[in-house]
Parts: C-alpha cells; sequence; structure tokens
C-alpha cells in the first residue's frame, strides 16, 4: 500500500535533475558538493548538445506541434494504458508545443539513462 500510494504522488518532474537539487535543498549548499557540481557539468553539456540537435530537426515551435509521431509517443506515454508516466512534459501539459519542452525532456532522458541517473536518491 506504501509503495501505491508514493507511485499515485510521483511524476516524471520528480526525477528533473534540477528539481531534485532544490528538492533536497542542495542547489547552493554545501558550497563544495561534487554529485551537484559534476552533474550540472554533465547536465549542461547535454543540454547543449540536445538543443543543436533538436533545433536542426525542428527549425521552430510549429514543427514540433505538428510532428505526429512524435505527439502520438508522448501521448502513449501518457496514456493509462500505455506507459503511464505522469509529469512527463512540464505543467502537466498533454502535448509537446515547443523546442524548449522537447529539449528538456530528451535531456532529462539521457541524463537518466547514463550513470547520474543510477545515483539520483529515491
Amino acid at each position: 500500500k506504501l509503495v501505491e500510494v508514493a507511485y499515485e504522488k510521483w511524476t516524471f518532474t520528480d526525477l528533473d535533475f534540477d528539481f531534485s537539487l532544490t528538492d533536497r535543498g542542495v542547489e547552493q549548499y554545501p558550497k563544495v558538493y561534487p554529485y551537484r557540481d559534476d552533474g550540472k557539468l554533465i547536465w549542461n553539456t547535454l543540454a547543449k548538445f540536445v538543443t543543436e540537435y533538436i533545433c536542426t530537426f525542428y527549425r521552430n515551435n510549429n514543427d514540433v506541434k505538428n510532428d505526429w509521431e512524435l505527439q502520438n509517443w508522448i501521448s502513449e506515454l501518457q496514456s493509462r494504458n500505455g506507459g503511464n508516466i505522469r509529469g512527463l512534459v512540464w505543467n502537466d501539459k498533454k502535448r509537446l508545443d515547443n523546442r524548449k519542452d522537447l529539449i528538456r525532456l530528451i535531456t532529462r532522458i539521457i541524463f537518466l539513462a547514463g550513470k547520474f541517473g543510477s545515483d539520483l536518491p529515491f
């Protein structure tokens, strides 16, 4: 029952690196915190790469909105009968409608799939 209650409150946004630092109160202190400091270097590098990549394929926000394959993927991941992932898109929107949100989502996925994702405190 405890896991069930915790899962109902959990969202994918909870796994965001910046959010986890803020949530745990370590975004600025202690002064030296290698997990945070190294993580920010990795996050920022990934974000730069993802931004360049996404901007190569999506010239503007309308390109993101009109990509039916991307929208179907997001819909399936959020569907109760699909991935059932809440908080996948910022502000609980059901669609990706801009490059900024897509960049943040892809950066988060890559970050979590790498070494730092395995270090997140659960």
